[in-house]
């Protein structure tokens, strides 16, 4: 049967009446489909009792019009398109990142904190912040390395997310802190990235336990659909608006650096006892920074499209590392792999960073500290890579 045949002689000449109303109506540039619908519909409604002098026939169609104008818009020619990014060349990339990198964790405006001194040696907490997230970005965890996570607070805008968050978000399992069962399960990313995380659900959380243990690298088992599943060690980041630590800075002229931030954790209407809360803050160090970067041009340093990529970060802070450990012996460190790690990262990536920048100062020093550094058996093992 001919739908057609269903509507009456009078359905058709109300249908054909509003299709010539729209028929004098135009596509408006710089104006979004919903806002066009809705002024459309007000335009012809307009029409109606402009032409009729009256409210009897708008009443009758009216149900009619908003289904007519969508319809009408939805075939619309001007429809979202697919726009190439600015391509920029591999080497401005690193060097955009080297700098943005550096300016963010020299400037006056950082503060780093840990509980965790016994775990730091003698490494400067910015130096080992340094050296773990380099290590975070590329390797894989090794069950109880004993090394320390790392967390970022701050204020919004400043930088976390360009410099920081886009180079890991690839290989990261983004932590969801609604409830649920899995939140804890990444496959195989080697990062559990906890993206704008509150700082008080680190504390208060009912995964308290097993977050600690994962933090430490320990076993630990995490709950899916009707069972558990063991969870693989993995390297633990978080951003913030919301601090762990309290932060301090040294008095100047600037008067937000003479003030403390404090932490955001110790009162609350669940507040635990400070052993408990010191628990958590054992198993990290936290960057804050209140402001971004005093003399960082963002407009020249961020990439014009897209974000900073893990090949950024590893050779735009690959001489800052080779710098780091010549400052340090190995008995400076009190657990082994935070210098292991770092130089399975040096060896890996050593000829890349060679023949983007035709520079190979680094190679024979990188041996030479690694013969001082590792055993045999990481060293020949690692010569091999070269």
């Amino acid at each position: 049967m001919n739908p057609s045949k269903l509507l009456t002689s009078r359905d058709l000449d109300l249908e054909a009446y509003i299709q010539t109303l729209l028929n004098q109506l135009q596509f408006e540039p710089n104006i979004s489909p919903a806002e066009l619908e809705q002024v459309w519909i007000d335009k012809i409604e307009t029409l109606i009792l402009t032409e009729m002098q009256g409210t009897v026939l708008l009443k009758k169609i009216q149900p009619l019009i908003p289904l007519m104008v969508k319809k009408k818009i939805e075939g619309n020619p001007i429809k979202t398109v697919s726009v190439e990014p600015v391509y920029e060349d591999d080497r401005q990339l690193v060097l955009k990142y080297k700098t943005c990198f550096d300016a963010f964790l020299d400037s006056p405006f950082a503060s780093f904190k840990t509980l965790n001194k016994h775990t730091l040696g003698n490494i400067k907490v910015k130096d080992y912040f340094i050296l773990q997230y380099l290590i975070t970005a590329t390797c894989k965890r090794i069950r109880g390395d004993g090394n320390l996570q790392l967390g970022l607070s701050g204020a919004s805008s400043i930088g976390k997310s360009v410099i920081f968050e886009g180079p890991l978000i690839a290989n990261s399992h983004i932590y969801t802190a609604e409830r649920g069962i899995g939140r804890f399960v990444a496959g195989n990313k080697p990062i559990l990235l906890m993206n704008d995380i509150c700082v008080h659900k680190l504390v208060y959380s009912d995964d308290i336990d097993t977050f600690k243990n994962i933090c430490r690298g320990e076993v630990a088992t995490a709950k899916t659909h009707g069972s558990t599943c063991p969870i693989k060690p993995i390297f633990v980041f978080y951003t913030s608006n919301t601090r762990l630590f309290n932060h301090i800075f040294k008095p100047t002229n600037i008067k937000e650096i003479g003030r403390p931030y404090l932490n955001h954790v110790e009162k609350g209407k669940r507040s635990k006892t400070i052993e408990e809360i010191n628990s958590i803050r054992n198993r990290f160090i936290e960057l804050f920074s209140f402001a971004p970067p005093p003399h960082l041009d963002i407009a020249l340093n961020y990439p014009k499209s897209g974000t900073f990529q893990p090949i950024h970060l590893i050779l735009g802070t690959f001489s800052r590392i080779v710098t780091i450990l010549k400052q340090y012996n190995k008995t400076d460190f009190t657990f082994p792999m935070l210098y292991i790690y770092t130089f399975t990262f040096l060896f890996q990536y050593i000829a890349l960073f060679e023949e983007m920048f035709c520079d190979v100062r680094y190679k024979d020093d990188i041996i030479n500290m690694a013969r001082d550094y590792l055993d045999d058996l990481h060293f020949n093992n690692l010569i091999k890579l070269l």
